[in-house]
């Protein structure tokens, strides 16, 4: 080999190095791709969660909020974590909303029963006074009003049943 040939070879550079990081670049990005687009599939496999539904909008944060745990690296994350933001005031929203409905449930069947037994009590009254047929009317309002396992319930019934037989009898 001459010296010309030598000289030559050292002055020009190498291109194998450019090559490999441009290979290894390349590479590198391609897998950045593939996990961005592998990760977008998943995260439009989460569970969807209609708009008034408590249960289904807790599956979706929960869904949501260990998706976005689970890949950091996601691109989406950052776009996507505003929708975990919307996720929990909906669920505080409708969790709120739920605690008032069943709390006028309650209040609704407390009410029931406070008529109830107040037309019990004034069928007790009507039969002291001899006003029978005033008596048998409270006490079908009563069974009428009252919620769905009023204790009293059973009684009222064998109080009506006695006032009619007696009303039967008597005349």
């Amino acid at each position: 080999m001459s010296t010309a040939n030598l000289q030559s070879e050292e002055a020009e550079p190498s291109r194998r190095p450019l090559v490999l990081r441009s290979f290894v670049g390349s590479l590198v990005v391609s897998l950045l791709v593939m996990y961005q687009v592998q990760v977008k599939s998943m995260w439009n496999e989460l569970p969807a969660a209609a708009e008034g539904d408590l249960q289904a909008s807790r599956t979706r944060l929960a869904a949501v909020t260990e998706f976005i745990d689970e890949h950091p690296l996601w691109i989406g994350s950052y776009m996507e974590s505003g929708e975990k933001s919307r996720l929990s005031t909906r669920v505080i929203q409708l969790q709120t909303a739920k605690t008032l409905e069943d709390t006028k449930i309650g209040s609704d069947l407390v009410n029931r029963r406070l008529e109830a037994e107040s037309a019990r009590e004034r069928a007790i009254e009507y039969v002291s006074k001899e006003e029978y047929q005033n008596a048998i009317e409270s006490l079908r309002h009563a069974l009428e009003v009252a919620p769905e396992g009023w204790t009293e319930a059973d009684q009222v019934r064998r109080d009506l049943e006695a006032i009619e037989q007696e009303l039967e009898v008597n005349g």
